[in-house]
């Protein structure tokens, strides 16, 4: 391939786990030549490729139940871990996820493991 790859390893839903060659887009043509194809996922890396076990935030994604309200819980949810947040002198940031989930953003050091990051949220 004429760009470059980073090969990691993912873990799949269904089991096991898999050698993936991710493209990275770093130059203007990947993320044409991405957008083309339709393979851009929405759903970003936590870390950058050169230190992938250091993530660069903290998530803590939020699914709604499935309810009439589910949607409103999941905010009202965001607002607790944003209050807590602020709490601590976090910065936090908010987007919309998936279908119809919400994500808080948490810009960190890179200091910290992802399983760190996860315990952590």
């Amino acid at each position: 391939m004429w760009s470059s790859t980073r090969r990691f390893r993912t873990w799949p839903r269904e089991g096991g786990s898999r050698l993936v060659d991710f493209t990275l887009v770093n130059e203007h043509a990947a993320l044409v030549w991405m957008v083309q194809m339709n393979c851009i996922d929405m759903n970003a890396w936590y870390s950058r490729v050169d230190k992938p076990e250091r993530p660069d935030y903290v998530v803590f994604d939020l699914d709604p139940p499935e309810s009439r309200n589910g949607f409103a819980q999941a905010i009202r949810v965001a607002h607790l871990i944003r209050e807590a947040l602020e709490g601590l002198e976090l910065r936090s940031y908010v987007k919309t996820s998936g279908a119809d989930g919400i994500h808080v953003l948490v810009p960190i050091t890179r200091r910290s493991s992802s399983p760190d990051t996860s315990e952590f949220a």
